[in-house]
């Protein structure tokens, strides 16, 4: 079977480095130990995730709305690739799945990863979806009522560190390097401000408490206004690595760190390498340290910043960071707890046969919805002018 993922980067904030690149990219490589696969990268901008990629790699890419030179290119890869199966990786990118499926008769699937329920979501017979949180809500849907909808959470797989970077990174913090160590990866802007400064008042108050620590930011400026507002609150200890060479393929610095305030993607990276685990919380104001007692919780939101934890107590849960950070062997627990829920939940080597079973299920003729498939081109064609 031949395989032809399709994602977009259109006037991308993260210049196509945001973590659902790397989910697919991660979905490619498990997928080609078996099947043939190529990606399609669509829009007005290559995405920089995917520039390294092993994998035959198409880019569609042209300045402004260029409908007819886009699906005129796309037809020339899939004329000459002959795909089985058009797997769109975003909303965007399945329109163009939606209309090369209908016309060359190839059997098309849509993955949502993560994110909150939007207002519009184009029609989809297969979709897969990474969060509960997505499914239940797909699933009180009369549109997606005859949709075949799939529960697989976001995979990755074992990773290396690049220890340079990371000497970099631990030479840069100076003295802090012997200290207590968090690490928040994310794109700095709007959406993810108020995880970043429940870091920042975290880092605050423990040192206030007299604990030697120091916050690590790293990734891609999406607006300076919030990084400037970052570090204007913040204190000496607390830093930022804003360049490609840190926050390209940035998991590979995840051990410069003791403990990962994570979302989505990074929080299962920070799993895979044992850190503490520490969540946002809508309703607080400082990160929640992640343990069994709240785990589902924060997986039914794939640990997105809509997290809100119902039980929740700021002082209790402040104190089980410091326990955490002052008592090796709690630190150690924390740890295997980390490494028990990489193995259970988030381990790509069980990737490929869930995805074997979906795309056997995929039918050759979905219904169009035509009045929908209207909605998705303007829904396209918005998103040039944002």
């Amino acid at each position: 079977m031949k395989i032809a993922f399709i994602v977009a980067s259109i006037n991308s904030k993260s210049n196509g480095l945001g973590g659902h690149y790397y989910s697919l990219l991660e979905t490619a490589n498990q997928i080609s130990k078996k099947h043939e696969v190529i990606i399609i990268n669509v829009g007005n901008q290559a995405a920089k995730a995917l520039e390294r990629t092993n994998i035959k790699t198409f880019r569609v890419i042209y300045n402004g709305l260029a409908l007819h030179k886009t699906y005129t290119h796309i037809k020339y890869i899939i004329n000459s690739e002959r795909p089985d199966v058009l797997h769109a990786f975003d909303v965007l990118a399945f329109f163009w799945a939606r209309l090369a499926g209908n016309i060359f008769k190839i059997r098309i699937c849509l993955t949502k990863c993560g994110g909150a329920n939007q207002v519009y979501f184009p029609y989809a017979k297969n979709l897969i979806l990474f969060s509960t949180e997505n499914l239940a809500f797909f699933k009180s849907k009369r549109k997606f009522q005859d949709s075949n909808l799939h529960l697989l959470p976001n995979r990755i797989n074992q990773f290396t560190d690049d220890d340079l970077v990371i000497d970099k990174i631990l030479n840069a913090v100076g003295h802090y390097r012997n200290g207590f160590k968090f690490l928040r990866i994310t794109r700095i802007g709007k959406y993810y401000r108020k995880s970043s400064l429940q870091l920042i008042q975290l880092v605050k108050q423990l040192s206030d408490d007299g604990i030697h620590c120091c916050a690590i930011f790293v990734g891609t400026v999406e607006d300076e206004i919030y990084l400037e507002e970052l570090k204007t609150i913040g204190s000496e200890n607390i830093f930022f690595f804003t360049t490609d060479d840190f926050t390209q393929n940035a998991k590979k610095i995840i051990n410069c760190a003791d403990s990962v305030l994570g979302t989505g993607r990074s929080f299962m990276e920070a799993a895979a390498k044992g850190k503490i685990l520490l969540s946002p919380n809508n309703n607080s104001r400082i990160p929640v340290l992640i343990q069994q007692d709240n785990f589902e919780q924060a997986f039914y939101y794939n640990f997105s910043e809509r997290i809100q934890f119902p039980k929740y107590n700021e002082e209790n849960n402040y104190q089980a960071i410091k326990h955490a950070i002052q008592d090796k062997n709690r630190e150690e627990e924390i740890k295997k707890f980390s490494n028990s829920v990489f193995e259970r939940f988030f381990d790509a080597e069980k990737i490929l046969t869930k995805y074997d079973q979906i795309y056997k299920q995929l039918i050759d003729k979905p219904p169009k919805k035509i009045s929908d498939f209207l909605l998705h081109a303007l829904f396209l064609m918005r998103s040039y002018f944002k």
